[in-house]
């Protein structure tokens, strides 16, 4: 099979997806088998299940496109991060995980013992490192599942290299960018507020778009385009920085915008079914205080403009006034397109920055 024709989606909802071991395969068979072949090579599960571990724990996460990473010449390692939930093994107590990781070993096909190509990388799930160290299992003929001695020449290239594990650093200033400037205290977690009219609502019989998001973000970021200072972190990134204290108060006839929007909302929520019926809605009052508290806590606020799509590589890190950007901040940045703009904040809360 070809790396270009294979279909991992496929193999892995048929052969992965909690499946430890292959039909007719027992736990204590499948561990024998693979500790007859460690025997052979004079080595222990607990050195390289460590080995293996010490390897994955170089990877820095902080570091952004591309995220494959070679902490041993010729090993190459990137991950899978999963949002909704981790897999709790249940061979080892306590063990579970949400990455996967992927592994290119120079000279090396791939490791897995059944259901990828030859050329592919190796998938490892994170908890085999553990699962080796503690019961010698390194899975059954599944997708996750490791041939021994790929480990053994993974170990012999891991043993003696000095790697450092990764480990993130913080800082009390850093910049970061909210989701929004505004956000009405009452909207979370007790329903769609004022956060409904910054979204895209529509309900039965509304009048469409309540989104105030265009008003006051515009309004907001060419105020602070007028006022601020210029400081130009790259060729494609230019900041605007002003001090919090900034009046950011619309004009009223935006303040009038806002307030029709509010009653369309109003009106139009009253014929909504009770399941989708908002629990509390903003007034205009309501949004102007948040506008005025702004600058609670924050020294100053800013706003990004990126001219042409950002390519951003491990260790390429930028910094605003002399102080650096929050790893979220490097998040956003990453996926934004050519005439992209993002708010931006300064504030004395601890951020991660490496």
């Amino acid at each position: 099979m070809s790396l270009e024709s294979y279909d991992y989606t496929t193999a892995y909802g048929e052969h992965g997806n909690g499946k430890y071991l292959a039909e007719g395969e027992t736990l204590e068979k499948t561990i024998e088998e693979d500790a007859k072949i460690l025997r052979e090579h004079n080595i222990s599960k607990k050195e390289i299940g460590r080995s293996l571990r010490k390897l994955f724990l170089t990877y820095n996460d902080f570091a952004l496109s591309p995220s494959q990473q070679e902490p041993v010449k010729g090993i190459v390692i990137w991950r899978e991060y999963y949002d909704l939930g981790s897999e709790t093994c249940p061979y080892v107590n306590g063990l579970y995980s949400n990455i996967d990781w992927r592994v290119q070993v120079d000279g090396l096909n791939n490791g897995n013992k059944k259901y990828h190509p030859k050329d592919g990388p190796t998938f490892v799930s994170d908890m085999l490192p553990e699962m080796i160290e503690k019961i010698g299992f390194f899975e059954g003929n599944v997708f996750y599942g490791i041939k021994p001695e790929w480990v053994i020449a993974v170990h012999e290239m891991v043993k003696d290299a000095k790697l450092v594990p990764y480990e993130p650093k913080h800082a009390e200033r850093a910049w970061s960018s909210p989701s929004r400037f505004l956000l009405h205290k009452k909207d979370y977690p007790h329903g769609p507020g004022w956060n409904s009219l910054h979204h895209n609502s529509y309900g039965p019989g509304s009048r469409g778009n309540y989104s105030l998001s265009d008003e006051l973000e515009n309004y907001i970021k060419n105020r602070i385009k007028k006022e601020g200072a210029i400081e130009k972190i790259s060729p494609t990134l230019i900041a605007h920085i002003t001090p919090a204290k900034i009046d950011l108060i619309p004009p009223k006839e935006i303040q009038e915008k806002i307030k029709k929007k509010i009653e369309w909302f109003v009106e139009d929520t009253k014929i909504w079914p009770p399941s989708v019926q908002p629990s509390y809605i903003a007034s205009l009052s309501d949004i102007l205080n948040d506008i005025n508290v702004i600058s609670h806590n924050r020294e100053f606020i800013g706003m990004l403009e990126i001219s042409e799509k950002i390519s951003l590589v491990p260790n390429e890190f930028f910094s605003i006034k002399g102080l650096p950007l929050s790893h979220c901040l490097y998040g956003i940045l990453s996926w934004q397109e050519a005439g992209s703009t993002i708010c931006i904040c300064l504030d004395g809360r601890s951020k991660r920055v490496g």
